[in-house]
């Protein structure tokens, strides 16, 4: 080779690096493997034994208490008295008459589950539109407080909690409102009005009685807010 050419040269062999294999990360990676397996089972719904099957279904054994025994007995001694064998069709009778009961209703409850995870959507959006009514009616009658929502729910679901039954709707917007202002600081519209006496307002978190806008109070998950108080006035 023309060591003037290195283009002539052979290029130079390249030992590839291989990582030396840690058994102590395959075990360890292997050991994860099995714990996400396990808890995996372990959070799967545990099925039911055939006993338990049996008692939720609520079927009639006709092993228990002897039944098939006695059943025998009356069917063939011929001193057997009629009511012995009729006690015995009746508990044989009740007792499948129980199992096809329950298996309706069993029926029934996942229709019904089934039939309200359909229709979610919709009742979500009749509660939405229904809530979005009423506080439209609330701000109409009290206009002072249309910036103040999320507190007047807030309030609304305070006063639901602690027993506060309005006999109609005005007593339920009445309240609410004049809770709110008082927490407000604000002063009652109407001249001559009382507010809402101290020891009847519930007590509310300090953190809850920032004006809406301002990281105000946040609706509780599931609770209907201010709708679902003004809806439960006493009819």
């Amino acid at each position: 080779m023309d060591p003037e050419h290195p283009s002539n040269q052979a290029p130079p062999v390249v030992t590839p690096v291989v990582a030396p294999i840690d058994p102590n990360a395959i075990a360890a990676a292997v050991a994860q493997g099995m714990a996400q397996h396990q808890q995996q089972l372990q959070s799967a719904p545990r099925q039911m034994t055939p006993e338990e099957t049996a008692q939720y279904l609520q079927v009639f054994d006709v092993t228990a208490d002897g039944f098939i025994d006695n059943f025998h007995a009356a069917m063939t001694d011929p001193e057997a008295t009629p009511d012995q064998r009729k006690a015995l069709f009746e508990r044989m009778r009740d007792g499948l008459v129980n199992q096809s009961l329950r298996g309706a209703e069993i029926f029934v409850d996942q229709r019904i589950a089934q039939l309200r995870q359909e229709f979610q959507p919709a009742l979500v959006a009749q509660e939405q539109q229904q809530a979005a009514s009423i506080w439209e009616t609330f701000s109409a009658k009290h206009p002072d407080l249309k910036d103040h929502r999320e507190l007047v729910d807030t309030v609304s679901i305070q006063l639901q909690a602690s027993g506060f039954k309005p006999t109609s709707l005005d007593d339920a917007f009445s309240r609410a409102a004049a809770t709110t202002r008082t927490l407000l600081k604000l002063p009652e519209p109407v001249a001559g009005a009382k507010p809402t006496a101290p020891n009847s307002m519930p007590r509310m978190n300090p953190t809850n009685t920032t004006p809406s806008g301002g990281g105000g109070p946040q609706e509780a998950p599931g609770s209907p807010g201010v709708a679902g108080f003004f809806l439960s006035r006493k009819k």
